[in-house]
């Protein structure tokens, strides 16, 4: 019969041809196949009929001389007559069922009819997925949620049958794109009885970041690098915002007088202004000061660090007095790092020497106002030995002058590192440590540019460790592998940024003040074609070195020699790899390695390590721990300077020389003792060691052995001003 012929068929033949279910089944299994369909796989399509199967052919026979089907060699096909012949039927079906009515109630908090067009240009809009899959995957959605008989459809349910349907046909991609992000209903509920959050804002912040976090996994990086961050392979320093921002922004105090003075003029409404916030009484310099640091908050969640922050200080005092600075860090940087980091370099290589309104503020003389003494900005002091040589060479504490009692007891703050980088021979140039803990060199003090830190991504060397069967030569190859995957992991991270960074008018905003303009990544195209002034820095840090040893000789690296060595081996192999890599990129981006900095992620990765030693046997006392900062950076309650010294020796002949230390104080460690204190620092100076920090505040004790107490100087100041 000819197609044409089929319109002249009168509908009471029609239905006589579809009286039987066995061939509407038969036809609405060969509707969505673009491939014969076999014999057998008509006979299970009517197999609930079981007193139908030996009519099988009977049925056939009938739909084939209707023309609503033909057969080849391989099998069964459906005509275009038997296509429009099952949609009628359907439609048919439909107008007679109350099912036809099924409303959904949307994401956009409406109540609609229920529409199956709607799924399949959600499928191609959201996964660009082809036509013909997508309306697949409409019909087979509509098919089961009609004899599914909901009575209360919402959009999550009907994504929840429609990423089913994509696994089954084999559209896991797809499937990725259409996943609803959030968490379960218990896991909210469990977040609120927890009592883990103070309020409500923090609450949601905590949920809008799971969120963020599951975008990345599942949409912003490959699934391998998704499954090496689950597996523990690899650690992100920021998850949630690893396809969003950079993460931290490095300045210099002359780059900050020129934004502040930039900020200030922008929002003045004579255009061209050419003015200093410096003239402004000094309530209203702290306005502008507090918001142009707002406006860093957004788009680099992990903190500011400002190199030279001495050269605004110097200006700062030209101004405003001492009591006012006292003001500025008490109350305006309070408030910025309650829930963000800032950390502020001194140079005693300038000419600012004069650390006394520091002290003030360090040792706690504004201690009613300040609860928290960790919302203090982080101070790192640059300290060469040139400019302590009286603290190196005193007998007795009683022989120091004033300013370097003031020097000795600055060092023992909690809030306070002491930067000694330059004793390795860095001249006419600036180190610093930034949050994160990446070391940054400047040689050019008069051209420094603003640096933004891209990311810092750690390996994991016990799980490569694992993977190499106790081998070494093995271990090294798979070590190479994992450095160089990390280098692919940041240049997906740039590619991500130029996607998405520009799209928030912030971004522009922050460009003018920050980059003249220079949008950083609005023509970027790979890690060899960057042509802009301002450094991207990409840091790379180790995890487990001292744990990996352990498994290997069953001593930590402080407890061998020979363990110093291999570390040593295994630091040289990774910035050997770091530099080779830096020689063919643009000049102005940097991979730099780094120690590990304290996260909450490395509490759980440590199971790893607890795991590999309960598989060897090893019998692992909790006190023999080194700590959960896994660099070199451990905290050490060891106070054996000798067995320090020699440590820092050895480790110091490492082509990598950022080595930190940081020491837990407790109020009875030198028992009030002067000469204790400066024995301590005068050991700690010593030794080849960048950068000392202390776990706890240290209070230097007066002649009674009691904590000094400091006069409150303005606790009536600042109210009569209005503040």
């Amino acid at each position: 019969m000819d197609f044409e012929d089929s319109n002249k068929i009168p509908l009471e033949q029609h239905l006589t041809n579809l009286s039987s279910r066995p061939r509407i089944e038969i036809l609405k299994r060969l509707q969505d196949q673009l491939v014969p369909v076999e014999y057998r796989e008509l006979q299970k399509a009517i197999r609930k009929f079981s007193n139908e199967k030996k009519n099988l052919s009977y049925h056939i026979n009938v739909l084939k001389d209707a023309n609503y089907i033909i057969q080849d060699q391989k099998g069964y096909l459906i005509t275009p007559l038997g296509h429009r012949v099952v949609k009628e039927l359907r439609n048919f079906e439909e107008g007679l069922s109350d099912r036809s009515k099924i409303k959904v109630r949307t994401s956009k908090y409406t109540l609609e009819l229920f529409d199956e067009s709607i799924i399949e240009k959600k499928i191609i809009e959201e996964s660009n997925l082809n036509l013909r899959d997508a309306k697949k995957v409409a019909n087979e959605a509509k098919k089961r949620i009609r004899k599914a008989n909901i009575t209360y459809l919402t959009a999550p349910l009907i994504r929840e049958f429609v990423n089913a349907i994509l696994i089954e046909f084999h559209l896991e991609d797809t499937r990725h794109k259409l996943t609803r992000l959030g968490l379960p209903p218990y896991d909210i509920k469990q977040l609120i009885n927890s009592q883990e959050y103070e309020n409500p804002t923090i609450f949601e912040t905590k949920l809008g970041n799971a969120i963020l976090e599951q975008n990345t996994l599942l949409n912003k990086i490959n699934q391998k690098f998704a499954d090496n961050l689950l597996t523990g392979q690899f650690l992100l320093t920021d998850l949630k915002n690893f396809g969003i921002s950079p993460l931290e922004l490095v300045i210099s105090g002359r780059n900050f007088i020129e934004i502040l003075n930039n900020f200030y003029n922008n929002s003045l409404e004579e255009q061209n202004t050419k003015e200093e916030p410096f003239s402004l009484p000094y309530i209203e310099f702290s306005y502008y000061f507090e918001q142009s640091l707002s406006l860093f908050s957004h788009f680099f969640p992990q903190g500011l660090t400002i190199i030279r922050f001495d050269e605004f200080l110097e200006k700062f005092l030209i101004y405003y007095t001492e009591l006012d600075l006292k003001h500025l860090f008490s109350k305006v940087f309070v408030k910025l790092t309650k829930n963000w980091k800032i950390k502020l370099g001194i140079s005693l290589i300038a000419n600012f020497n004069d650390i006394n309104p520091l002290l003030e503020i360090y040792n706690k003389s504004l201690s009613y106002t300040i609860k928290n003494w960790s919302q203090l900005p982080v101070l790192e002091v640059n300290f060469p030995k040139n400019k302590i040589k009286e603290i190196l060479n005193c007998p007795h504490y009683s022989k120091l002058n004033s300013q370097h009692k003031n020097i000795l007891s600055l060092l023992l703050k909690h809030q306070v590192n002491i930067n000694q980088f330059s004793k390795w021979g860095v001249k006419n140039g600036e180190h610093i440590f930034t949050n994160l803990g990446i070391p940054l060199h400047f040689e050019l003090l008069n051209e420094i540019k603003p640096s933004l830190i891209i990311e810092k991504i750690s390996i994991n060397l016990l799980s490569v460790f694992n993977e190499s069967s106790n081998n070494e030569t093995l271990f090294f190859s798979n070590l190479e592998k994992g450095i160089f995957s990390i280098f692919d992991y940041f240049d997906n991270k740039f590619k991500l940024l130029s996607k998405t960074l520009l799209k928030f008018p912030g971004w522009q905003n922050l460009s003018e003040l920050l980059f003249n303009n220079d949008l950083i990544f609005q023509n970027w195209k790979d890690t060899q074609n960057y042509h802009s002034v301002y450094p991207l820095i990409c840091g790379i840090s180790l995890f487990g070195l001292d744990e990996l040893i352990f498994l290997q000789t069953g001593l930590f690296v402080k407890d061998q020699p020979k363990n110093r060595e291999f570390a040593v081996k295994v630091l040289d192999y990774i910035f050997s790899l770091i530099q080779k890599q830096n020689s063919v990129l643009s000049e102005n981006i940097k991979f730099v390695l780094c120690e590990s900095h304290l996260q909450s992620e490395l509490l759980r990765k440590n199971d790893l390590f607890l795991e590999m030693l309960d598989d060897q046997g090893i019998d692992f006392q909790p006190s023999t721990h080194p700590g959960y900062r896994f660099g070199f950076n451990s905290s050490s309650k060891f106070l054996n300077f000798h067995h320090l010294s020699q440590i820092y020796s050895d480790l110091g002949k490492s082509k990598f020389k950022e080595l930190s230390l940081n020491i837990p104080l407790e109020g009875n460690t030198f028992d009030g003792d002067y000469d204790k204190i400066l024995e301590f620092c005068q050991n700690i100076i010593k030794t080849s060691i960048s950068r000392i920090s202390f776990s706890n505040n240290y209070e230097l004790p007066n002649k009674k052995g009691s904590k000094v107490v400091y006069k409150r100087y303005y606790s009536n100041y600042y109210p009569k001003r209005g503040l």
